[in-house]
């Protein structure tokens, strides 16, 4: 994947981007690298898939004392969805279509000190049919909100294969529906 950097100096110069087909993320420093929150808390061992879906259990278990029982979820996905929403480590890395959101999150903890930084991600390279066809029958299963056994093999460190892939959970709530 080729980086490239633009130095911003106006908002309106941030505002002619805003067509570009990119999923966009806002970090308020701009040394920070594209990082998930649970590989920030922990060592990049092989421990991640066990610490990861004990994480996963104890949600399952407990999140009836926090949720509406309309809003209890059991797929893995969803859950980690849920996980990542309430701030709990995950593997998931938050990116979003608007420009304007993600530069929010770039100046929201801004303290004059470091540069904030907007990562963009080219939507129409990077999103498409994935050759793995195991994958790519994972992808269809939590774009329809299917329990995906696959997507579990994943998260329990099962399937060794390192992949990024882009999609958005299928229940959205109040947050990820504007």
């Amino acid at each position: 994947m080729k980086a490239i950097t633009i130095k911003i100096k106006q908002f309106k110069e941030l505002f002619e981007l805003r067509e570009i087909p990119f999923l966009w993320r806002g970090q308020s420093n701009a040394e920070w690298t594209l990082q998930t929150s649970i590989e920030r808390q922990i060592d990049k061992t092989s421990c991640t898939p066990l610490i990861e879906s004990t994480i996963l259990r104890e949600f399952k278990r407990k999140q009836h004392l926090y949720e509406n029982s309309k809003d209890i979820v059991n797929n893995d996905f969803e859950c980690i969805a849920k996980i990542q929403h309430h701030g709990g480590p995950t593997r998931l890395l938050d990116f979003t279509n608007s420009l304007f959101i993600a530069s929010y999150f770039c100046f929201e903890d801004f303290d004059n000190k470091n540069d904030g930084a907007i990562w963009g991600i080219n939507s129409l390279k990077y999103i498409r049919i994935d050759p793995d066809l195991e994958v790519e029958k994972m992808m269809q299963e939590l774009i329809y909100g299917k329990t995906s056994d696959l997507f579990s093999t994943y998260i329990g460190g099962r399937n060794k294969k390192k992949k990024v892939i882009f999609i958005e959970p299928y229940i959205l709530n109040h947050r990820l529906h504007v």
